[in-house]
């Protein structure tokens, strides 16, 4: 009864309910029964036992010292990250272990790396004595990248630094890897009690490293930073050698724009420190000023850049700015010659939306076209004037997305974004940015040309992602990854899921003909992995029987189908008659 109540937890509230009091009153009651559930050879390590050590409270009596050193040593497998995220909040674990909870950990560590770094920290700081954190730091091994970043990163709980003469902190400071070195500075801005003489050491100790990556990590921090004696350290930096260091600078200063002035006195100083640079570094520094209540520098490209961007968080909530800043910023969006900085100004000065296509789609609402029957027509064409008629078909026909494909962005670029989001009211305009590389740069690119969801295509890394995320949370444009080949794996996707993404696709090439996999297939199995909406594609007519036939899709994206038809609005049409519509209908 536990172990098919625990398979079911992930789908109902109430069956979890019922399994904590299921678990809790044999606890008290049976706990040899447990106790032999949790040491089976046949009990789950990714759902089972997990569950029962977190909803059994604080100290259950099923979990005895042999009990817990099974559990630690077959949380050691592949697939066993929920284990030992279980056990590592399990006080009794640490005297279950004794001495060798110290190694235990390291294990743990080098067996699953960052996914349980915020697990162990957490140990650490509520349950671990002083000689236990002593052993773990004398067992790591600083030569070793994974130990040394992880120890960097977090140097502030395992190694002493009162006056920052702890040789561990010199090995780490002087590490032959960069991302040691780069961790150590990432660690500053995680908002710990840092002795000021400490924080100012290490940064002065990296401030001029010879990787510019290295720096990038120091000018994020001494923006940040509140640490007296940083002005140097500032000048230093302002003269970098390589542009990211500077825009890393305005980022951290841009956290302590709209209070400190400072911040925007030094970009009126020194323009000649970003005046010329890539526009993403003039982007940066003409926020600093405008959120100072400054006036930007002469370009009108990154300034309408900067502007866009603090209109839209300060309507999200991202942004809070004083209020007369708020007013001259949106004074100013109002009188723009840019139709998109103008439609953000005129929300937030209170005038009507006029569609609620025209504020976009949330990222909440997005995720509640989960079960639903929603409809994307993908212009995977070059000529951008008969994109927009077909855009213009599909949005009269009742199709609730339109996405711009790869081929016309590359052909006319992201102007194209704008022109049929313009053109086609009533729609949401899906942005394919074919890398999933510089995540954060391809959601502000698009959500600056007028995109409403943006779908990432390619490769992608956890943390290139988890970068992604952050701006479509600050900028409100739900983002959704494409299952690259060779991906479609349950750790994968939820993976994927933990870093916030808003949804899957399933893309199938039609150049593949009959070969490969249906993708509603795929998209059946990946809907029993998460609960998020899932698009697909992959050849469809706009009267094919087996899609419309099938629950395994939340979106369902036509391409050619549409798009190479001799009468799209014909086939618009036939489109929505054939596929009953539910969630995403908004007309």
């Amino acid at each position: 009864m536990v172990t098919a109540l625990a398979a079911r937890t992930s789908t109902s509230a109430d069956l979890r309910g019922v399994l904590e009091f299921a678990l809790q009153g044999l606890d008290a009651t049976s706990p040899e029964l447990l106790a032999a559930v949790a040491q089976s050879p046949s009990v789950s390590i990714t759902e089972t036992l997990p569950l029962m050590l977190e909803l059994t409270g604080d100290t259950p009596a099923f979990a005895t010292a042999e009990v817990l050193r099974v559990c630690a040593s077959r949380c050691l497998h592949d697939n066993g990250l929920p284990l030992a995220r279980a056990l590592l909040h399990a006080s009794a674990a640490t005297t279950a272990l004794g001495a060798e909870y110290p190694r235990w950990m390291l294990r743990v560590l080098r067996r699953f790396g960052p996914a349980v770094w915020d697990d162990i920290v957490a140990c650490v700081e509520t349950q671990l004595p002083i000689a236990a954190i002593h052993d773990f730091v004398r067992l790591a091994q600083l030569e070793t990248v994974e130990d040394a970043v992880f120890l960097a990163r977090h140097f502030y709980v395992f190694i002493a630094t009162d006056d920052g003469r702890s040789q561990e902190l010199k090995a780490l400071l002087a590490h032959p890897d960069w991302r040691a070195r780069a961790a150590v500075a990432e660690g500053i801005q995680a908002g710990r009690a840092i002795p000021p003489h400490t924080t100012t050491m290490i940064l002065e100790a990296l401030v001029t490293d010879r990787d510019y990556k290295v720096r990038a990590a120091v000018a994020d921090a001494v923006g940040r930073s509140n640490a007296p004696d940083t002005e140097h350290l500032l000048a230093t930096l302002l003269e970098d050698r390589n542009w990211h260091v500077r825009e890393r600078l305005l980022q951290g200063l841009a956290t302590r724009a709209g209070h400190d002035h400072s911040a925007a006195d030094l970009v009126t100083r020194k323009q000649d420190a970003w005046r010329h640079g890539p526009r993403n570094v003039r982007v940066a520094a003409q926020r600093l000023l405008l959120k100072s209540g400054r006036r930007p520098f002469q370009d009108d490209d990154s300034a309408r850049g900067a502007l866009f961007g603090l209109l839209r968080e300060i309507r999200t909530g991202a942004l809070r700015l004083p209020a007369d800043v708020q007013t001259a910023l949106v004074s100013e969006g109002v009188a723009s010659t840019d139709w998109l900085v103008r439609t953000e100004a005129s929300l937030l000065g209170g005038e009507s939306a006029g569609t609620n296509t025209t504020v976009g789609i949330s990222k909440e609402t997005f995720r509640r076209l989960r079960d639903g029957r929603a409809l994307q027509v993908a212009l995977d064409v070059r000529d951008v004037d008969y994109a927009i008629r077909v855009a213009q078909a599909a949005a009269t026909a009742g199709v609730q997305f339109i996405e711009i494909g790869d081929p016309l962005i590359k052909s006319v670029g992201i102007q194209a974004i704008s022109a049929i989001k313009q053109q086609a009211p009533g729609t949401w305009v899906v942005a394919e940015m074919m890398s999933a590389d510089w995540g954060r740069d391809q959601v502000v690119l698009a959500a600056e040309a007028g995109a409403d969801v943006v779908l990432l295509i390619g490769p992608a890394s956890i943390a290139s992602v988890s970068a992604a995320v952050e701006a479509s949370k600050r900028l409100a444009v739900p983002v959704v990854i494409d299952v690259p080949e060779g991906r479609l794996t349950q750790g994968w996707v939820q993976d994927m899921e933990r870093t916030g993404i808003d949804g899957f696709a399933i893309t199938t090439n039609i150049d593949l003909g009959v070969a490969g996999f249906h993708p509603l297939d795929q998209a059946q199995l990946i809907r029993s992995w998460t609960k998020l909406p899932i698009a697909v594609s992959g050849g469809f007519e706009p009267t094919d029987v087996e899609a419309g036939r099938r629950h395994s899709w939340d979106i369902l994206v036509i391409g050619r189908g549409v798009t190479d038809s001799l009468d799209p609005t014909t086939a618009a049409r036939d489109l929505t008659a054939s596929i009953k519509l539910t969630e995403g209908q908004h007309r």
